[in-house]
């Protein structure tokens, strides 16, 4: 179930958050509905590559990592991912959310992040990483990998 920030407007349709709530309710869900199709899937992964990201790093293959500044285990993750950054064999975009509770209002950017999020896991979870296999799939994974190398491997 998908709920509105706290920050969120009473305007619908003004905001960012509720201009991509009210996108991806519409162009993503109704094929998500009918089942699984590659088409979804474009849509799906469309929507995270134009989200508003931080990029750290310019070689390998390209993470999305859903990330809230305030999370301990994203903290942990960046630190644990920046070796292979560093070394060329990974680029990660950073996609700022704002987890429930929150008691600062977010930006508008950082609303629209959060409702994708939700619409990609079904709950606003961090940190939530999306990435292309090597067949080319998109896949969601909801917490840090215990395998980086894996993740690495699942990702070229």
């Amino acid at each position: 179930m998908l709920t509105r920030p706290v920050a969120a407007c009473n305007r619908p349709l003004r905001c960012a958050w509720c201009t991509t709530l009210a996108w991806l309710l519409a162009v993503a869900l109704p094929p998500a509905i009918a089942g699984p199709t590659e088409a979804n899937g474009e849509r799906l992964a469309d929507a995270i590559m134009r989200a508003q990201a931080q990029t750290d790093g310019s070689g390998g293959p390209v993470l999305y990592a859903f990330v809230d500044s305030r999370c301990a285990a994203c903290q942990v993750l960046e630190q644990r991912l920046q070796p292979l950054i560093r070394a060329g064999q990974l680029t990660v975009r950073w996609i700022p959310v704002r987890i429930a509770g929150s008691p600062v209002p977010a930006a508008e950017s950082v609303q629209a992040n959060t409702a994708l999020l939700a619409l990609l896991s079904g709950s606003v979870q961090t940190p939530t990483l999306a990435y292309r296999t090597q067949a080319g799939a998109l896949r969601i994974q909801v917490g840090a990998p215990a395998d980086l190398a894996q993740l690495l491997y699942r990702l070229r």
